[in-house]
């Protein structure tokens, strides 16, 4: 890529250090920290038609454990009708539509968040949550 491509970039993405590292042949921080196979999957060019519980989580940016929240809260649908302890596959099609909606990323987002904060609301803490001084 020429000069004029980087300034380009810069200019549309100038908080973006990783595209800017990646452009140099480097790698972030952030990519160091990522599982290989994880790096490997999002660096595919073409995906395939359908993605197991793992791979839609790499894909939309949750955890595994997220994924199962978002089937339950019917953000999420699976292909065909999985047993409830089977193995569960999506539509990359439906996924790429759900990644780009942003009303459904937050929806997502704040079904995750809702679901830890009730399962925390009932533990008790161990630790005050102010210690005063001696």
């Amino acid at each position: 890529m020429g000069s004029t491509g980087q300034h380009q970039l810069r200019r549309e993405f100038p908080d973006d250090g990783f595209i800017r590292a990646h452009q140099a042949g480097q790698q972030s921080i952030g990519a160091l920290n990522m599982n290989p196979e994880k790096s490997e999957f999002l660096r595919l060019a073409t995906l395939p038609a359908r993605l197991n519980l793992t791979e839609t989580a790499w894909f939309l940016g949750f955890t595994e454990h997220d994924i199962s929240l978002l089937v339950s809260a019917k953000l999420l649908k699976p292909l065909g009708r999985p047993p409830l302890s089977g193995s569960k596959y999506f539509s990359t099609v439906e996924l790429q539509r759900l990644q780009a909606d942003v009303g459904w990323l937050a929806k997502a987002s704040d079904a995750t968040v809702n679901h830890w904060k009730k399962k925390n609301a009932g533990r008790v803490s161990k630790r005050p949550a102010f210690a005063p001084e001696r």
